[in-house]
């Protein structure tokens, strides 16, 4: 066994305590790293998965000829090729997926192409297949962006792989750093109780690479224990993590029962985990190697003569002495000793702290953000609902409430209407029950019931050039839509006749429906005029003219005026949620035409789903960097307490009690989280200052809007972390303390330091 390996093993074998601590950061270091690797791989597993599962394929190819699927199949690049056959044309269509890197999508389709001869042309702009659905003109082929970006197989994929990697670098240097601060401030730890030791060496015949290879030794030593506990626990609590986020629900809103237990499964990455082994092996042995250059930079008589704890400036007053008497005077001493160990300790808990006060908040920030996000654009409902043509306003909303699934029940519609003295076409007649106006129209001169006994409507101007417009009444055309046949359509000008085609979704889509376009003069009441524009109208800028009316009102005119085939659809709002799957079913079971055009309760519920999933992480995140920095505040303290015996034992020689010495631990350990949670309070103040700010900057949130900013929340955190903080180091202080003080003094005089 070689001298260095020796004297290694024999240190770390008489040193236990500071050992244990050792491996203890190690550990917690290589968990935080591998936890992320985890969950990162465990998310893109399961989106691939979805993509894949959605669209199995790279590129799909219409209407090919089995020859031509034949060729691609034999294709190097091609991994596989499905063909399904169309009964209707004979030809077949092809999902195609590719292995390996292709290049750039321009350079390598063309040879595709040729060698396969599937005179293909070239489209190597997503945007442009959007216009070809948009204009109904399928285009010859299809790619899969999402796929390929996923399996990086095209030149863009891996630039957005690139770019990703790169926003998140950000993170990444922040862990980085605190994990190098653990690491070093441990073997800092270990070279300062020990730099007598090196200078005995060094005088009888050690070189200073010897002295280098004793902490280089020492810490691959640690590694063989820490790095496989540290991946193992790792892997452990991201398991956890993983488990406690499928039990928030998210996945139930992503995918079905089945395809839960079909692509959602924990992935554990072995090159990620290779990846965080060799970097948290690179960073103790960095940190080894440093300190230990640190310490034959001394002289070997330097390093036996020196007192390393010696204070080449003592402070007559300090801010602790002030609040604390002469213990803080001591407590403020202590730590000038070894400044560099006390700011490092400082730093990790003050890191620690803040992103314990922090995460939370911006997060909580987000989601009242995205609640308010909601309301003020008129969606605080759970659903929508496409009601039937044949039916008014009060049947529809009186068919929904009898079912006893909801709260409230609003029905509203739009009338197109040309105002020729506005010389504008963009002008509305827009209904509403009474629930819907009293909440849009809350400043409204007049009440719902006044309104409707009025036979008039409330009128909103957003053209500036007519603000101080104040009519009795208007003249108008009321653009009127009836429903009529595909045959009936065929008989009418071109120009009578308007289509429009139902969302592709609806399992009730009819086709192609028409209608038959009739334009009817009509004079209009003003009752009221509403000078302020609520916020949901704001968002149709093209819109001059809004005209406010009731259900009633458009009930009664629906025959005569607006026409039988006025879409309808309301705005639901459930009684119990857990009502939610019976109503889906209801609705897609009921035969009286109703349909669900937006589920917004599934929507909100998703985001809801996904925050509480982020907080989850953040909170197994928040744990291990609290462990990261109590390791290393226990480490500090305990072997402050420590390498002092002989300077309490002292003290208490010429008269200090017991007490005061518990009293002059506690203001010690009060000094490290007194600090640090100052210094969490203002970065967590700031963080959350700069969040505003950023939604501020992209129009998310207005001035008015700091309510969505709870700026106490993250100092209540930091103070609570604070607390548990300051009971571990009085713990990691009085624990040794008390063992010292079970022996004699004379023997601790007489302790080498």
């Amino acid at each position: 066994m070689r001298f260095e390996d020796l004297l290694a093993r024999k240190y770390i074998f008489a040193q236990k305590r500071h050992s244990a601590l050792t491996i203890c950061s190690i550990v917690i270091s290589i968990a935080m790293m591998t936890m992320i690797a985890c969950c990162l791989s465990t998310y893109n597993a399961i989106t691939r998965a979805a993509v894949f599962d959605r669209s199995p394929y790279h590129l799909l190819i219409y209407s090919i000829t089995e020859e031509q699927g034949k060729s691609i199949s034999a294709y190097d690049h091609v991994e596989s090729c499905t063909l399904e056959k169309n009964p209707e044309t004979g030809g077949f269509t092809a999902k195609v997926l590719f292995k390996g890197y292709l290049g750039k999508w321009e350079e390598f389709f063309p040879k595709f192409n040729a060698d396969n001869k599937l005179g293909l042309q070239l489209i190597d702009d997503e945007s442009e297949f959007e216009k070809n659905y948009e204009a109904e003109e399928s285009p010859d082929y299809m790619l899969n962006y999402e796929l390929i970006s996923k399996d990086k197989i095209e030149y863009n994929g891996r630039m957005d792989t690139l770019v990703n990697m790169a926003s998140s670098m950000i993170y990444a240097i922040f862990i980085a750093f605190l994990l190098r601060l653990i690491i070093d401030t441990a073997f800092e730890v270990s070279s300062k109780e020990r730099e007598r030791q090196f200078g005995v060496l060094q005088s009888v015949g050690a070189t200073p690479r010897q002295i280098v290879r004793i902490m280089t030794h020492e810490a691959l030593l640690l590694c063989a224990v820490g790095l496989p506990g540290g991946i193992l626990l790792g892997i452990g609590v991201a398991f956890l993590a993983y488990k406690a986020v499928l039990s928030s629900g998210v996945a139930d809103y992503y995918f079905t029962a089945e395809k839960v237990k079909e692509l959602v499964h924990f992935h554990i990455s072995p090159a990620m985990l290779v990846m965080c082994a060799g970097v948290g092996l690179v960073w103790v042995l960095l940190s080894a190697y440093g300190t230990g250059r640190r310490v034959i930079k001394k002289s070997p008589l330097e390093a036996i003569s020196a007192r390393p704890n010696a204070v080449k400036k003592v402070r007559r007053r300090s801010l602790m002495g002030l609040l604390f008497g002469w213990e803080g005077k001591l407590a403020a001493r202590n730590s000038r000793r070894q400044f560099k160990r006390f700011v490092i300790t400082i730093l990790a808990l003050t890191l620690s702290l803040t992103a314990f006060g922090t995460i939370t908040s911006v997060v909580d920030t987000l989601s009242k953000f995205m609640t308010k996000a909601f309301e003020e654009s008129g969606m605080d409902y759970d659903l929508w609902v496409g009601a039937p043509d044949e039916n008014n306003i009060k049947e529809n909303v009186e068919a929904l409430q009898e079912t006893g699934y909801f709260k409230e029940v609003d029905c509203g519609t739009a009338v197109p209407i040309r105002w020729d003295e506005l010389n504008r076409n963009q002008c509305m007649i827009m209904f509403y029950t009474k629930g819907e106006f009293d909440k849009y129209f809350s400043n409204s001169p007049l009440s719902y019931e006044e309104l409707n006994a009025s036979g008039g409507y409330l009128m909103i101007l957003t053209d500036p050039a007519k603000k101080d417009y104040s009519p009795e009444q208007i003249d108008v055309t009321i653009k009127r839509r009836d429903k009529i046949t595909a045959e009936e359509a065929a008989s009418l000008p071109e120009d009578e006749v308007e289509t429009y085609k139902p969302h592709s979704d609806d399992p009730k889509a009819e086709g192609l429906l028409y209608y038959k376009k009739t334009d009817l003069p009509a004079t209009l009441k003003i009752a009221a005029i509403v000078r302020e524009i609520p916020d949901y109208l704001m968002f149709s800028t093209d819109v001059r003219c809004y005209l406010i009316g009731t259900a009633e009102q458009f009930d009664l005119g629906r025959e005569g005026l607006f026409g039988s085939s006025v879409r309808l659809s309301m705005d639901c709002v459930l009684k119990k949620h857990s009502d939610y799957d019976q109503v889906k079913h209801w609705l897609e079971t009921n035969s009286s035409g109703f349909t669900l055009n937006y589920d917004n309760f599934a929507e909100r519920r998703s985001i809801e789903t996904t925050i509480t999933s982020i907080k989850i992480f953040a909170l197994f995140f928040n744990v291990l960097i609290g462990l990261i920095a109590l390791v290393n505040l226990v480490n500090i303290i305990s072997t402050g307490i420590i390498n002092r015996r002989s300077e309490l034992a002292a003290m208490e020689c010429v008269g200090m009690t017991r007490g005061q010495l518990r009293k002059l631990a506690l203001v010690e350990c009060l000094q490290y989280v007194i600090i640090a949670c100052v210094g969490a309070i203002v970065l967590s103040l700031a963080l959350l200052a700069g969040t505003q700010f950023f939604l501020r900057s992209i129009q998310l949130i207005e001035d008015n809007s700091e309510r969505l900013v709870e700026f106490s929340e993250p100092v209540i955190r930091v103070l609570i972390a604070g607390a548990g903080a300051f009971v571990a180091a009085l713990a990691a202080s009085l624990i040794p303390l008390k063992e010292m003080q079970r022996t004699d003094l004379v023997d601790r005089i007489r302790t080498l330091e």
